[in-house]
């Protein structure tokens, strides 16, 4: 826990330190970069930047190395990503400040979308543990904190990562995904998890930390940060107009009792697929098929409401 004191009338934190992703919101972030480092400054709060997104995660990784308490990152789900991973096998705690495009794992976490708001919490809220899970495949292993995606959504994420256009947030999601919908045909799979194993084709598969993604997608709905599990999520073929007039139903998590979707819980899955599937993992391209997804029992401090 980060340690307060007063100097001058107003509160100190020792033991904190905000990191500031440049780029996070597609450039739109700078107002919010103003206001927290303003508001940093007040509390006596160091801010260090980074110019990629491997300095980010050295920077996480060298602050919980010098023994802080509570390395904050201002940014989107790539930022939280980064440092999260930098964070790995230390104690220090993971504070969230929403300023991207996407800030999933913020949601989940009840962090207020409201710079000052969530800055103010990371400063001063309480600390939990969550489960943190591990993706190795050939090109990398990697942890996340949020959810895993294989197939069309996975390609809905390249495409929303190429984007250069007005969307953003939610509609950049929606406007991915019914594009991804015209391209990406569903692929013979093989899926081994806990109590044994699916082979079938698959349009979609989830490996879920938390319940829900995209802005707002509760694709996961029962996910929950810290049971030891993960949720998953298979959808099975079915025609674009059936999915096209199932979408919105992702919204409300009421598309797990269709009949194409499966859902099921497993501590590890192994994921092999007929033609390699790339793979995201909070939004950030981890590599493709085969591939190992398991949980790390709150293996991640993170700070939150509660």
């Amino acid at each position: 826990m980060s340690r307060a004191r007063e100097s001058g009338g107003a509160v100190r934190l020792d033991g904190a330190v905000v990191l500031l992703n440049g780029v996070a919101g597609r450039g739109r972030a700078l107002r919010k970069h103003e206001i927290v480092r303003e508001e940093a400054q007040a509390a006596g709060i160091q801010v260090q930047g980074a110019t990629s997104p491997e300095e980010m995660e050295e920077v996480a990784r060298e602050a919980a190395a010098s023994g802080i308490d509570r390395v904050i990152a201002a940014g989107g789900d790539g930022t939280v990503h980064r440092v999260l991973n930098g964070l790995m096998g230390s104690e220090a705690a993971l504070g969230i400040i929403p300023c991207g495009s996407g800030n999933d794992l913020a949601v989940n976490l009840g962090i207020p979308h409201d710079v000052r708001a969530a800055e103010q919490l990371a400063f001063t809220g309480a600390v939990r543990d969550i489960d943190l899970c591990r993706i190795e495949c050939a090109r990398s292993t990697r942890h996340f904190g949020c959810i895993a995606s294989f197939g069309l959504d996975s390609h809905a994420n390249r495409i929303a990562n190429l984007h250069t256009g007005p969307f953003r947030g939610t509609a950049l999601y929606v406007w991915s995904m019914l594009r991804a919908l015209m391209e990406f045909t569903p692929v013979a799979a093989r899926v081994t998890h806990d109590a044994g194993e699916y082979r079938g084709e698959i349009l979609l598969l989830v490996a879920a930390n938390a319940s829900s993604y995209g802005g707002g997608m509760r694709i996961a709905p029962s996910a929950d940060l810290a049971d030891g599990l993960l949720d998953v999520v298979a959808v099975r073929r079915m025609t674009r107009l059936k999915l096209l007039w199932c979408f919105p139903e992702v919204f409300s998590g009421k598309h797990i009792s269709r009949e194409e979707v499966t859902c099921l819980r497993s501590t590890e899955l192994r994921i092999d697929a007929a033609r390699p599937l790339q793979i995201f993992a909070d939004g950030e391209y981890i590599g493709d098929t085969p591939a190992r997804v398991s949980v790390l029992p709150r293996a991640l401090r993170v700070i939150s409401r509660g």
